[in-house]
C-alpha cells in the first residue's frame, strides 16, 4: 500500500507527463499545419524541420519540468495553492471523490471521517487563488479572440469560454466548501 505522499507524487508525475505530451503535440501540430499552409513555397528543408521539432518538444519538456519543480517548492514554502491535499490520506479514487461528493451535496458523514472531513473543506477554502489563475487565463484567451482575424479567433473564445466556466465553477465549489465547514463545526449530526 502506498502512502498519501506516494500516491500523490504518483499523479503528480503523469500530469507532468500528460502537459509534456499535449503541449508537445500542440506545438508540433502547429509546426505542420503552418507548413502545409503554403506548400509551395517550402524553403525549409525537411532536415530544419525535424529540427524545429525537436525544439519544440524539447521547450514542452522544460517547461513541464519547470511548473513540476514550481510546484514542488511551493509546496515546501507553504503556499496553501500548492500544498497537499488531506484527500490523498484516503486509499482510492472512489473514496475521495465519494467524501468530497458528500460535503458538497451536505450528506451525512461518518463520525470517523469527521475529521478528515472538516480539513478537507477547510483545505478547499484556502484554494481561493486558482479562481484568479482560471479567471486569467479566460480573459487572455477572451484577447485572443477578440485580436484574432482567423478561423483561431474560435479556438480562443471556447478557450475563454472553458476557463471562464472552470473559475466559476471553483466560486461554486468554495462556496459549498465554506458552507460545510461551517456546518461540521456547528452540527455534530452532520
Amino acid at each position: 500500500m502506498r502512502t498519501p505522499r506516494q500516491r500523490e507524487r504518483r499523479y503528480l508525475w503523469w500530469f507532468a507527463a500528460l502537459f509534456v505530451v499535449v503541449a508537445a503535440a500542440s506545438a508540433v501540430a502547429g509546426v505542420l499545419i503552418g507548413r502545409s499552409e503554403h506548400p509551395g513555397e517550402d524553403t525549409v528543408s525537411s532536415g530544419q524541420w525535424a529540427l524545429l521539432i525537436a525544439i519544440v518538444v524539447g521547450f514542452a519538456v522544460l517547461c513541464g519540468a519547470v511548473g513540476l519543480g514550481f510546484t514542488l517548492w511551493r509546496r515546501r514554502r507553504g503556499s496553501a495553492m500548492f500544498a497537499r491535499s488531506p484527500l490523498w490520506e484516503l486509499p482510492t479514487q472512489k473514496e475521495r471523490r465519494g467524501l468530497v461528493r458528500d460535503l458538497r451535496r451536505e450528506r451525512p458523514i461518518d463520525p470517523h471521517r469527521r475529521e478528515l472531513a472538516v480539513r478537507v473543506a477547510r483545505d478547499f477554502s484556502r484554494r481561493r487563488g486558482l479562481i484568479w489563475v482560471y479567471l486569467a487565463l479566460g480573459v487572455v484567451n477572451g484577447g485572443n479572440a477578440a485580436i484574432q482575424d482567423s478561423p483561431a479567433r474560435w479556438f480562443y473564445l471556447a478557450a475563454s469560454v472553458i476557463f471562464l466556466g472552470i473559475a466559476a465553477w471553483w466560486v461554486w465549489l468554495i462556496t459549498r466548501m465554506r458552507r460545510a465547514t461551517d456546518r461540521l463545526a456547528t452540527d455534530s449530526a452532520f
